[in-house]
C-alpha cells in the first residue's frame, strides 16, 4: 500500500502542474499575443513591401541606364556615319580640285601651243590664243583645223 501511495503522491504532484500549463492564459494576455503577432505580420508585410520597391527602383535604374547606353550607342553611330560621309566629300572633293587644276594646265598648255604656232608660222592672230584659253582642247583643234587649210607662206625669190 505504501508504494500505491507512494506512486498516487508522484502523480498529483506531476499532472497538478501540466494541469495549470494547459489552463488558458488571461484573456487579455491572449489579446496582447494576438496584437503582438498581428504587429509583427504587419513589419514583415511592410519589409517586404521595402524590398520590392527597391528592387522595383533598382528594375527602374538598370533600365535607365540600357536605355542610355542604347541612346550613346546610337548617338555615336550616326556620328561615325556623319564623319563617313564627309571624309567621302572631302575624298571627291580632291578628285575634283586635282581635275579642275589639270584641265587649268591643259588650257594653258594649249594656248603656249597656238602662240608659239603663230610666231613661227607669223600668220594668224591672237583671237585663236584666246579662244584656246577658253575652250582647251576644242580650241586648240579648230585652230588646227583651219591652219591645215592655210597656204604655207611662199619663199619669195629674189
Amino acid at each position: 500500500m505504501r508504494s500505491f501511495l507512494l506512486l498516487l503522491l508522484l502523480t498529483a504532484l506531476l499532472i497538478t502542474p501540466l494541469a495549470f500549463a494547459e489552463e488558458p492564459e488571461h484573456p487579455d494576455a491572449e489579446m496582447q499575443h494576438d496584437f503582438e503577432l498581428e504587429i509583427t505580420h504587419a513589419e514583415q508585410q511592410n519589409q517586404l513591401r521595402h524590398v520590392q520597391m527597391e528592387m522595383q527602383e533598382k528594375e527602374a535604374e538598370m533600365e535607365f541606364g540600357q536605355q542610355m547606353r542604347q541612346l550613346q550607342l546610337e548617338e555615336r553611330r550616326s556620328e561615325l556615319e556623319r564623319n563617313n560621309q564627309r571624309d567621302r566629300h572631302h575624298k571627291d572633293d580632291g578628285c575634283i580640285v586635282v581635275l579642275l587644276m589639270l584641265c587649268v594646265v591643259v588650257h594653258i598648255l594649249t594656248a603656249t601651243w597656238v602662240y608659239k604656232d603663230i610666231n613661227n608660222r607669223k600668220a594668224g592672230s591672237g583671237i585663236w590664243i584666246a579662244i584656246t584659253l577658253i575652250a582647251g582642247l576644242p580650241g586648240a583643234l579648230v585652230y588646227a583645223v583651219v591652219r591645215l587649210g592655210d597656204k604655207p607662206p611662199t619663199k619669195s625669190k629674189q
